[in-house]
């Protein structure tokens, strides 16, 4: 951790600079009206204190007052400016990773962890560059100009009252071991309570339906409270250490007024150094309270640095992106592919073999985890490049920068995901420079130009979060015409056609040919009308391709495409 803060310390260099000048002017002053205040002790007893000298003294009090304000003012200020900017660029560089990664990522961080050290564990790491920061030159700078000061009047004084700080530091920080432990197990059940609350808002319709609301109620209570007991202790190893310098500074002041007393009877001291002394030995007290609670703040930015790194640094297992520039898809090529999403699984998809041109529709077909979406995640590089080839135009995948791939490809998953905007800003996410004729084009070849006239405030309405206010129907359509809108080289419908009845699903269809007759369309479905008019059709069984041909040739060879269309056609004419 302390890498990285002077890392980013040595790259704001001259604000650091200035924040270190001003703090050294600050506290440098401060010491002033300790002087003075000896200065004016010294001449009352001494006999020579006059008019004059009382009013240069409290002049000089005065102005050295509002320098250490403005100077106070300033590095504080600048400090908390820094800490936020920090931040700002930590949370840039963590979105950026979640902008970055494939799905092999996500599958090892939970939403609410990773939401969990997004906000809280930033906003921790955070503060040891602002409050922190503070609290720490707070104290060294009255080390630094304290101490001196009262060696300067006093060796033996200052030593023997410096060893409860010393002594207390060590205790300390020993004992911020535990605390560390305690504030790892929080984080983490932190983390946890995230994820039931994301899976309770997400599945409430079904939590309602089975009647499990106590059940759930009472699993969310006992989480709830078992990270009150851990916060709990936590904040009685923050009262320990916040009451523990109580002890030290009443041991420090016994120190300094038995001692200061001697030397005085001794003739050793001047009344006016007796109480200077007094006085410093007080300002060290606040230097006992803030390295206190700066220890606390540094174990909670080291245990919220260890888990942001954790994310950071974890990989979506990918192989370094590609150097090739794609302009165009006019071939794709699996060649003796196989793949599996991890060691211990079996091959999800064995020995794929086909070509895909320029102007032709796929149709890939085939039983309820055949492996057609993940063959389809293949060209999308979710996940780590199997065995065996993938060419795009004669090119292995790898070799291209993946993102000038993903702006060749519209892709409609099978989860149609909405975002909290309105319909038309869902669908610009396709093309955000589309004009208006371009968007009414997507919306009626999606057709939801008949939807859109029934919507309360048509293209402006709101979905709500995830779409929740609208049917899944009309999700679909608001994705596909999303996907028409962006008119990309390579369009992929994952089973996107399921939520609309046979008539939406021969208009889409039809758009799409007519629309997309010069560029090239996978589709996966169940349904055999959705690619009745498909160049090619892939039939897809445990990972392997079983039948591979035009519409007609695999009829012919009555198997499995042929079941099922004759099951779809009695079953209403739906082929």
């Amino acid at each position: 951790m302390l890498k990285d803060i002077i890392k980013y310390i040595s790259k704001n260099k001259l604000s650091y600079l200035l924040v270190t000048i001003s703090l050294l002017i600050e506290y440098s002053i401060l010491l002033v009206p300790t002087k003075i205040i000896q200065f004016i002790v010294d001449e009352i007893t001494n006999g020579t204190l006059d008019f004059n000298k009382l009013m240069l003294s409290l002049f000089i009090l005065l102005v050295s007052t509002v320098i250490a304000y403005f100077a106070g003012y300033y590095w504080i200020y600048k400090l908390y400016t820094m800490s936020n900017t920090f931040l700002f660029e930590l949370r840039l560089k963590m979105f950026e990773k979640f902008l970055n990664m494939r799905q092999s990522f996500y599958s090892k961080f939970k939403t609410g962890d990773m939401l969990t050290r997004f906000t809280n564990d930033g906003k921790d790491y955070q503060v040891i560059l602002g409050y922190g920061a503070t609290n720490f030159l707070f104290a060294i700078a009255y080390i630094i100009f304290v101490l001196p000061a009262m060696f300067a009047i006093s060796i033996k004084i200052s030593l023997i009252a410096s060893m409860p700080i010393i002594i207390g530091g060590i205790i300390i920080y020993n004992s911020g071991k535990k605390y560390d432990s305690i504030a790892e197990k929080e984080r983490e059940a932190l983390s946890n309570l995230s994820n039931e609350v994301l899976e309770m808002v997400e599945g409430v319709r079904v939590i309602r339906a089975y009647s499990n609301s106590q059940t759930a109620y009472k699993i969310f209570k006992e989480k709830t409270n078992s990270l009150r007991k851990m916060n709990n202790n936590l904040a009685f190893y923050s009262a320990v250490f916040a009451k523990f310098p109580n002890i030290l500074s009443g041991l420090c002041m016994v120190i300094v007024v038995y001692f200061g007393a001697y030397s005085l009877f001794k003739g050793e001291l001047s009344l006016g150094q007796l109480i200077a002394i007094q006085l410093y030995s007080l300002m060290l007290l606040a230097p006992m309270w803030i390295l206190t609670e700066f220890i606390l703040v540094y174990k909670m930015a080291k245990v919220s640095h260890q888990r942001i790194n954790e994310l950071l640094n974890t990989s979506d297992d990918l192989s370094e992106d590609g150097i090739v520039e794609i302009q165009s898809i006019n071939t794709i090529k699996f060649k003796n592919y196989s793949f599996k999403y991890n060691s211990k699984l079996p091959l999800s998809l064995e020995n794929i073999n086909f070509t895909l041109n320029k102007g032709e529709t796929l149709g890939i077909i085939g039983k309820t985890g055949s492996g057609k979406t993940s063959l389809i995640r293949q060209l999308l590089v979710q996940f780590p490049i199997g065995d065996g080839e993938i060419l795009i135009n004669e090119i292995p995948l790898e070799k291209y920068k993946r993102s000038s791939v993903e702006k060749l490809i519209s892709y409609v998953p099978q989860e149609h995901f909405l975002f909290s905007k309105s319909v038309l800003e869902n669908i610009k996410i396709g093309k955000e420079d589309a004009s208006e004729e371009e968007i009414n084009s997507a919306i009626k070849s999606a057709a939801f130009d008949s939807d859109i006239e029934n919507l309360s405030e048509g293209m402006n309405t709101l979905v709500g979060e995830k779409g929740v206010s609208i049917s899944g129907g009309q999700k679909q359509r608001i994705l596909i015409a999303r996907a028409f809108l962006k008119n990309s080289d390579l369009l992929i419908l994952d089973d996107s056609l399921s939520a609309v009845d046979a008539k939406t699903e021969q208009k889409i269809i039809s758009e799409l040919i007519k629309l997309r007759s010069d560029k090239t369309n996978i589709i996966v479905t169940h349904r055999l009308s959705a690619i009745k008019n498909a160049n090619k059709v892939i039939v897809m069984d445990n990972g392997n391709i079983v039948e591979y041909g035009t519409p007609d040739e695999l009829f012919d060879k009555k198997g499995w495409y042929y079941e099922q269309y004759i099951r779809q056609d009695l079953e209403g004419g739906e082929r």
